[in-house]
């Protein structure tokens, strides 16, 4: 489901996670960010990408957006990007970023970074690190997954009889 209006983020509005190490990408489209509410791990790279066609005229009609943050830990603001141009910014700072387009203020995002949690093994300069947010993430997919095929074979022994 892709809302492009409301301008603003609701509290019905689907919001998108990204796990560490996923790509975090946000669409401008139709004078509205998409997803308008992202969950991204702290050090990830968010990057926007304006995919309005419309690039003539000035001023509201331009079609070209930007990236400014007005609330949050750090602010950052991206140039005017025209179609199929983007904006990266890392994320290195803990907490909610609220961000707007400078020519259309109405259009309005809001950005969620957390502290992945992680659990370091080993010792001795030798060890690993294991992101638990993505391990419950897995661990839950495959309890999902094991259900349907207990529920698929169940169901065919069911046909067989």
């Amino acid at each position: 489901k892709r809302v492009v209006a409301p301008f603003e983020p609701t509290s019905q509005e689907e919001s998108r996670t990204f796990l560490p190490g996923e790509r975090a990408v946000i669409q401008i489209v139709g004078n509205s960010f998409y997803p308008k509410i992202s969950t991204v791990p702290v050090g990830s790279t968010v990057v926007w990408v304006n995919e309005d066609v419309l690039s003539i005229g000035s001023g509201e009609i331009t079609g070209q957006h930007n990236v400014a943050v007005v609330q949050g830990p750090v602010s950052f603001a991206s140039q005017l990007l025209k179609n199929a141009e983007q904006f990266s910014f890392k994320i290195e700072k803990e907490g909610e970023y609220s961000y707007i387009c400078g020519i259309h203020p109405y259009m309005k995002g809001v950005i969620v970074a957390y502290q992945a949690a992680g659990l370091s093994v080993g010792g001795g300069g030798i060890g690993f690190t294991v992101d638990l947010t993505a391990l419950i993430v897995f661990i839950g997919g495959l309890g999902a997954l094991s259900f349907l095929i207990f529920v698929g074979e169940r169901s065919s022994k069911r046909n067989e009889r």
